[in-house]
């Protein structure tokens, strides 16, 4: 959609696959943390998705410009962060959570229409692997272990 996409890993193994997808550029994840004790950073990103909580989304939020907004979409880290209010204050930065669960059923069938057509990703294959029933315990235990990547679609049939 035109956007210079930095992404974020713990994985440095993945660079290249995260640069096959769209990234323009991968940091180690841990790079966003270099604010910790401080009560801003540097303004550096546009706006963020996260997907870890915790750490690491307070210090992505201390880190957007003026302006700029964080959408929130996952707890992996931490469901708990500990902040100040200055990047809200003094940046106008937004906190925007996802609502998934109390959006009304036509407003869904929007987005899922929009995702299908002119925001869908041309190289979806890449991201999503169908694994059987009877994979889910080994592909946990991978989970677990940090040594999957991707999205798993479970095929019940199969």
């Amino acid at each position: 959609m035109g956007y210079s996409v930095v992404a974020f890993s713990g994985k440095s193994s993945q660079s290249e696959h995260l640069k096959s997808i769209g990234a323009n550029e991968v940091l180690y994840r841990d790079v966003i943390n270099t604010v910790n004790d401080r009560p801003m950073g540097k303004e550096l990103w546009a706006h963020g998705i996260d997907t870890l909580g915790g750490d690491y989304l307070a210090n992505l939020l201390k880190q957007i410009k003026a302006g700029g907004a964080v959408a929130a979409c996952g707890l992996a880290a931490s469901p708990f962060f500990s902040l100040n209010v200055f990047p809200f204050i003094t940046r106008g930065v937004s906190l925007l959570g996802i609502d998934s669960v109390n959006i009304p059923l036509k407003d869904k069938q929007h987005i899922w229409h929009r995702v299908a057509s002119d925001m869908k990703l041309a190289n979806l294959d890449k991201l999503c692997e169908e694994i059987s029933l009877a994979q889910v315990p080994n592909y946990l235990n991978r989970f677990i272990a940090g040594k999957v990547v991707g999205r798993y679609l479970v095929n019940l049939r199969k």
